[in-house]
């Protein structure tokens, strides 16, 4: 296995599926004149307020009514402080509250990065790298039921089921981060509309983030020898993937590629001052991408937030019949949104306009 150095260049949100909901899951206390958020504990919170029947219903009719959980400590234990009755603390670097996605953590209560997320990444990368060689005109984009989908190239790449998929010799471990700071943000939009600007809150999402800076190291093993036993029962192994060097090219490239683009097609826009700062994200992660040693870093996006373009690897955006055949099938409504290119929106922290997801790998020992 080798050893992998991981830098959070972006936040990066993976959430567990919950959302905590504000004022009740969560609290909010200002903090030496930083807004900090309380993830409620609730044994803690009994053995404040105590658990006899009479206190268990009151508490639990002041959230019926739309009561809040600091109600119920400043009722039964007016003296506790935030840390008395919450698990956990986030530095706020929302402008407002709201219900808040929260951040995957192991059963530790550690903050960490699945591995199956980076694979998922990587395996993107790897996908779009050979299709582009494939030519993509000469790719299949449905399944044998007609339906849009990348079931049928993935089969040509990676293997026709789990069994022959060469992508099991990709063996990818977590990554625990070892400082588990985690900020709450919010997020919003770059959405290309006709009567507004491309500042769009409508949708907006306070989610609990990986801040920038936070590093780990995990494990990363392209296993030659089990594939050259299993040679015969699986699919080839694409070029890409020879060698881990290769792979972190490959995936390089693959990042660097779609920033470039986001940053050529946002050029016409630039005029909008949300758009232009949009730009100048973009254009400084480009450059993290483009400072990377060849063949020993490279820079991947994972997680929520990423958008159409880097969860598919955009592949299909060159096909001849893309936006006749393919976009009416995946975007939903596409009727009242056939004046707009495909995907027209990108998400972004509210604040700062930065994209989520961005890390640095660094290849340690080999």
């Amino acid at each position: 296995m080798s050893k992998i150095k991981l830098e959070v260049v972006t936040p990066v949100h993976i959430g567990t599926g919950e959302v905590l909901k504000k004022d009740i899951d969560y609290v909010s206390q200002d903090k030496d004149g930083e807004t900090v958020l309380g993830v409620i504990d609730h044994r803690k919170v009994m053995e404040c307020i105590g658990s006899d029947e009479n206190t268990l219903r009151a508490w639990a009719s002041t959230i019926e009514r739309g009561g809040t959980t600091a109600e119920v400590i400043k009722r039964f234990a007016p003296r506790a402080a935030m840390a008395d009755y919450t698990s956990r603390e986030i530095i706020c670097y929302s402008n407002r509250l709201t219900d808040m996605k929260e951040l995957i953590r192991d059963g530790l209560g550690r903050t960490y990065i699945p591995g199956s997320s980076i694979k998922g990444g990587i395996r993107t990368a790897v996908l779009t790298t050979v299709v582009r060689e494939m030519g993509i005109d000469n790719v299949p984009v449905r399944n044998k039921y007609g339906k849009v989908s990348a079931e049928e190239i993935e089969k040509q790449v990676f293997g026709k089921d789990p069994n022959s998929d060469v992508m099991r010799f990709l063996q990818v471990s977590d990554a625990t981060i070892g400082e588990p700071v985690t900020w709450a943000m919010m997020m919003a939009s770059i959405n290309e509309r006709d009567r507004h600007d491309f500042w769009d809150t409508s949708k907006s999402q306070m989610v609990e983030v990986l801040p920038w800076e936070q590093k780990a190291v995990f494990s990363i093993k392209i296993d030659k020898t089990r594939y050259d036993r299993a040679r015969d029962k699986v699919h080839e192994m694409p070029e890409c993937m020879g060698t881990l060097p290769k792979l972190f090219d490959a995936i390089n490239n693959h990042t660097a590629r779609l920033l470039d683009e986001d940053i050529t097609y946002y050029k016409e826009m630039a005029d909008d001052e949300k758009v232009a700062d949009y730009i100048d994200v973009l254009k400084g992660i480009l450059r993290d991408a483009k400072d990377c040693k060849e063949g020993k870093e490279c820079l991947l996006r994972i997680g929520g937030g990423s958008g159409w373009r880097f969860t598919t690897g955009a592949w299909a955006e060159n096909r001849e019949d893309f936006y006749d055949q393919l976009v009416p099938k995946i975007r939903p409504r596409n009727n009242f949104y056939q004046n707009y290119d495909f995907p027209k929106t990108r998400r972004v922290v509210d604040d700062s306009v930065d994209s989520l997801g961005f890390v640095k790998l660094t290849i340690l020992e080999e």
